[in-house]
């Protein structure tokens, strides 16, 4: 029943959009000839004529759902503007998407054909695609002002295997410059994802006869749909069956994600609103201001996400709604029109598919840059409109119309096999690696690689094991094999449960609990140093 009165409003939706464009039409008729002449040279425009430029639309992925969006420019008394053209929702037959990865694949098959052939009507094979957050992570750091963004590519590109928590050869990355007032600093917003995830979902929409421009997660779709806190910080909560996930915003910049797994909240017992409070803390202390997340997005409806909302609204001190869309035709969300969180994350997706190449730096977590992945794509177009005009001439020419439609076909075809073996880092880069490598062939260059190879990852999950609900961590360092940790824990009885579960760790040491540390009965401030009892743990899948 919910299928069918999501399909019906949907269909409303593009009725509704396709009459205004109708009577748009129509009222153009009584005008002369001159004048209609006069309106279609305005919107003509020469180099996307030669360069054959196609609209790019947003496809969305949920567990249970794909949401399509369109969008379009348009002049509007002279003024450049953008309108809505196609908004759709399909409903997957089983999940696709679990425990941060996708399974069932096959099932995702049909709709994408589906899908293909709705765009195919629309003159649309290009789509920036949405996946869940939790698929993805990023990182934030900081560099001199002074540095140029050449000089940050070649310094990310160098030492990605030292500061990434997996190997660069397992995941795809992406980065972008966070805008920054501050003239003593740039901060770099660095994304992440296993290659995995993303070379699957590739394929399928390979064998759809769709070709994805960009890939982004909702956390950086919702920014360009929905107005962030101006005054301060937010905080997006997106629930899934299998993960909470909650991402900060400031201004309309993501700069921090965290998501935990329901199963390992379910066994310490905490709820997701204890959860949330602690994040908030942890980003207030980090930002060294106690009110600076004053916002919070429930993203998404349900029970469970009504009742965390209520909850939420009872503590005050937190402005807690629903992602409310800027674009009107949707309506408010929750309310009767289509202000779904699908249908608001899929309109933030398509507007991604607006912005010029020249101006698109945002993350996109595929095996190509967006900008190259863009000179493909109207290379491509270009190609096929030359194929159309050889095509004419053929009937003329036929010797010289079948060498050229072989040519080209051809050339289309390494084209587009070239975009899906490619490499995130251009040529240049990896000779300059290459070269760094043998050149520091010592005893510190080999102990630097053997580090390379050591799961940091596991040592940050076992952490998270170890420390009880009512202890914060704020600080983890790491040196010459030595693990410091630090933070504040609320009771006296958290600090003695911290101090029990390292004397029972099986892979750390057990650090010194002074006599200090227990005199205080409330906010205990700590700072305990351990080490790895067998390094062999680094290795452990």
């Amino acid at each position: 029943m919910e299928d069918q009165l999501h399909s019906l409003r949907f269909t409303q939706l593009n009725t509704k959009i396709r009459l205004q464009q109708i009577v748009k039409k129509l009222a153009g008729v009584g005008r002369s000839w001159r004048a209609r002449i006069r309106e279609r040279a305005q919107h003509f425009d020469l180099k996307n004529f030669f360069l054959h430029r196609k609209r790019i639309a947003g496809l969305v992925i949920f567990e249970d759902a794909a949401y399509v969006a369109l969008y379009d420019e348009e002049q509007i008394s002279g003024i450049a503007g953008k309108r809505l053209l196609f908004l759709d929702r399909y409903t997957l037959p089983i999940r696709v998407f679990e425990g941060g990865s996708f399974k069932n694949l096959s099932a995702l098959e049909p709709v994408l054909k589906q899908i293909r052939q709705c765009l195919k009507n629309l003159r649309v094979d290009s789509l920036v695609i949405s996946l869940p957050p939790a698929v993805s992570q990023f990182f934030v750091f900081e560099f001199p002002a002074s540095v140029s963004v050449e000089e940050i590519r070649q310094a990310i590109a160098f030492n990605a295997d030292s500061f990434l928590p997996l190997p660069a050869g397992a995941i795809y990355y992406d980065w972008e410059e966070i805008p920054n007032h501050a003239a003593a600093k740039r901060e770099i917003l660095l994304g992440l994802v296993k290659r995995g995830v993303i070379d699957p979902l590739l394929e399928a929409f390979k064998g759809a006869s769709l070709a994805a421009i960009a890939v982004e997660t909702h956390d950086f779709s919702l920014t360009r749909s929905v107005r962030m806190s101006d005054d301060g910080g937010a905080i997006a909560v997106f629930d899934s069956a299998d993960d909470t996930c909650f991402v900060v915003y400031e201004k309309q910049n993501p700069i921090f994600k965290f998501s935990r797994s329901k199963k390992l909240l379910a066994a310490e017992g905490l709820a997701p609103k204890d959860l949330l409070l602690q994040f908030i803390a942890f980003v207030n202390a980090r930002k060294k201001n106690p009110k600076f997340i004053n916002t919070i997005f429930v993203v998404g409806g349900g029970a469970e996400n009504e009742r965390l909302k209520n909850e939420l609204k009872m503590l005050g001190g937190f402005r807690v709604e629903a992602p409310q869309p800027i674009d009107g035709t949707l309506g408010e969300a929750g309310s009767e029109g289509l202000g779904d969180v699908g249908s608001i994350i899929a309109v933030g997706c398509a507007l991604r598919g607006l912005i010029e190449r020249k101006h698109d730096a945002r993350i996109s977590l595929m095996p190509l840059g967006t900008e190259e992945l863009y000179e493909r794509h109207r290379l491509i177009s270009y190609l096929k409109f030359v194929q159309r005009l050889t095509v004419g001439f053929g009937s003329f020419f036929v010797i010289v119309f079948v060498a050229a439609f072989f040519i080209l076909s051809a050339f289309e075809i390494r084209q587009e096999d070239a975009g899906q073996r490619s490499l995130t880092l251009p040529p240049d880069a990896l000779l300059y690696q290459n070269a760094a490598r043998q050149f520091n062939e010592d005893a510190s260059a080999a102990e630097r690689i053997m580090a390379r190879s050591r799961r940091w990852w596991n040592v940050y999950g076992a952490i998270e094991t170890l420390v009880p609900s009512g202890v914060v961590i704020q600080s983890v360092e790491v040196f010459e094999g030595n693990i410091t940790i630090g933070g504040v824990a609320r009771k006296r009885d958290d600090l003695f449960a911290l101090r029990d579960r390292f004397r029972a760790s099986t892979v750390f040491s057990s650090p010194d609990f002074p006599f200090t540390f227990f005199i205080t009965a409330d906010n205990i401030p700590f700072r305990l140093s351990f080490t790895i009892k067998d390094d062999a743990f680094f290795f452990v899948d």
